[in-house]
């Protein structure tokens, strides 16, 4: 059952069963406090019992923990009897398990000539088969009761390479890989899996590499911030914010997906944030404009089809009160620059501001490459890519001089693999993904944050018109683009919860990244 936005996030985790390793580490223990306050149970496994019981301690410092939700185990993740032991102690006390976060690590640092074979077993033991063996006496538990998410904790530097980091980097690279490969594997009982890969995070781990690479922290620091786009070190409430999402049940079709972060009040994210819309008339853009009013938001909708776009603000005001008037409907071709600033000024007369852009607007033209026409090819991108640099264009100088903002732009699974028909649509979506990305870097410095989001086929109007039109019926079109790991179609509401989260304050550090909402189906 996918769950619904609404604008209550508050207890995104309530009696989750949530089995956290390295339960003792720095980002570990960001992550059990915001899952705490989330409301999960919480299981806290490390070697290091001192230490752990001292994060136990921490996180109940100003609360009342009469529910005693918080077991700490002692757990070896390289193993199997240590591993065994802590899972049967949690089964004892909550009879289940719904999350396994790993986060357990070693950081073993150096070039190929100075490892030695004994660091190489270890740093592997740890980092990558103790994820394995976690996931392979975790998943019996999920499968009994069809349902579970794993979230392991991978990096950056499984991505690229940064000198005197051969063993850790490996490591990280693996454990994307082993992430894909337990996703297709796990899927049809309904287990997510998924990882995050953290850029440079402001911990204590930090220091020995600085040490290593002959730098000082303030050096290594300045370092990492000319090399993000936002100028910033990263959190471990970045991560932990993250993670709370990716686990609860807002985020059901996400999985075999590497979230790269390298770049609070969870009711009413979107509060008084003025959000842009375009393309407010689409069948997927009508539920994401639910969810940020649902959270707070003062919308402008924006389209060329304003009787559609009022019957979508008719549609969300059904049941509110609309004493604020938080929604503005203004006519609009992301074609025409002067539509654009029209209703870009439309917006500012009303709000003085803008905080967010959403561009949906999309224009579907399919075909070989034979088939398509010139005319095509010109109005799929003029909608599809050059409607979206032109917003972005103009909304800019606005973010760049309240230093801040943020750009969520709708991809799709198309610009990442290739189907049979469908080259100008699936050209435009590879674009976005481009766009966004240099976006990302060219405006990070003004805080300015872009991202992408990729759904598979959506359980949408458009998308059955679509089908309709390659004469594909429902059930055969829902059988072509099911999740290959999850099995089931996309809901729109799945996806509107993603952008809510992009645009809002709790993810910060996120930036020049596309997320992807497939149910596994392009991991294989």
């Amino acid at each position: 059952m996918v769950s619904k936005s609404t604008g209550n996030w508050c207890q995104l985790l309530l009696n989750k069963i949530v089995f956290i390793t390295g339960g003792a580490g720095h980002i570990a223990k960001a992550i059990a406090k915001t899952c705490y306050a989330h409301g999960a149970c919480l299981v806290l496994g490390d070697l290091d019992l001192e230490k752990t019981n001292k994060v136990k301690d921490e996180i109940l410092e100003n609360e009342n923990d009469k529910e005693n939700r918080i077991l700490v185990v002692e757990l070896d993740v390289t193993n199997e009897t240590s591993i065994q032991q802590a899972v049967q102690a949690t089964l004892d006390k909550w009879k289940t398990i719904d999350v396994l976060l790993n986060t357990a690590a070693i950081a073993t640092l150096g070039n190929i000539e100075e490892v030695t074979t004994e660091s190489w077993s270890r740093v592997f033991d740890v980092n990558v088969r103790g994820y394995a063996l976690m996931a392979k006496y975790i998943a019996p538990i999920f499968k009994k009761q069809n349902s579970g998410s794993i979230v392991n904790i991978a990096s950056t530097l499984g991505l690229i390479a940064i000198p005197n980091a051969v063993p850790y980097s490996a490591t990280k690279g693996a454990i994307i890989q082993l992430t894909r490969n337990l996703a297709l594997d796990l899927g049809s009982f309904n287990i997510r899996v998924n990882c995050i890969s953290p850029g440079s995070i402001d911990s204590p781990g930090r220091d020995e590499f600085a040490k290593m690479n002959n730098m000082t922290i303030e050096q290594m620091n300045d370092m990492c911030i000319q090399g993000s786009c936002l100028k910033r070190i990263g959190q471990a409430e970045d991560i932990a914010n993250l993670i709370v999402f990716m686990i609860s049940d807002l985020c059901q079709f996400m999985t075999g997906t590497n979230l790269v972060v390298d770049g609070g009040n969870w009711n009413d994210l979107l509060a008084n944030k003025v959000v842009f819309l375009t393309g407010a008339a689409g069948s997927v853009a009508r539920y994401i404009a639910r969810a940020c009013y649902a959270h707070g938001a003062r919308l402008v909708l924006g389209d060329l089809d304003l009787e559609k776009t009022n019957k979508v603000k008719d549609e969300i005001l059904e049941n509110e009160n609309n004493n604020e008037d938080r929604i503005l409907v203004v006519e609009l071709d992301v074609t025409n620059e002067t539509s654009i600033q029209q209703a870009v000024q439309a917006s500012l007369d009303k709000w003085k501001t803008i905080d967010v852009l959403l561009n949906t607007a999309a224009t579907y033209v399919l075909g070989n490459v034979e088939q398509v026409s010139d005319e095509n090819w010109s109005r799929v991108f003029d909608v599809n890519v050059r409607g979206y640099a032109l917003m972005a264009k103009y909304m800019a100088p606005m973010f760049k001089k309240q230093n801040s903002g943020s750009i969520v732009n709708i991809a799709s699974t198309l610009g990442l693999i290739a189907i049979p028909n469908a080259v100008p649509y699936s050209a435009t979506k590879g674009a976005i993904i481009q766009l966004t990305r240099n976006l990302a870097l060219d405006l990070g410095s003004f805080n300015i944050r872009v991202n992408s989001v990729s759904p598979s086929g959506i359980n949408a109007t458009t998308t059955y018109e679509i089908g309709e039109s390659v004469g594909m019926n429902k059930n055969q079109l829902d059988e072509f683009i099911k999740g290959k790991c999850l099995q089931r179609v996309c809901q729109p509401e799945e996806v509107a919860n993603l952008f809510v989260f992009l645009a809002s304050n709790l993810c910060p550090f996120m930036t020049g990244a596309n997320l992807v909402l497939d149910g596994g189906s392009t991991i294989a």
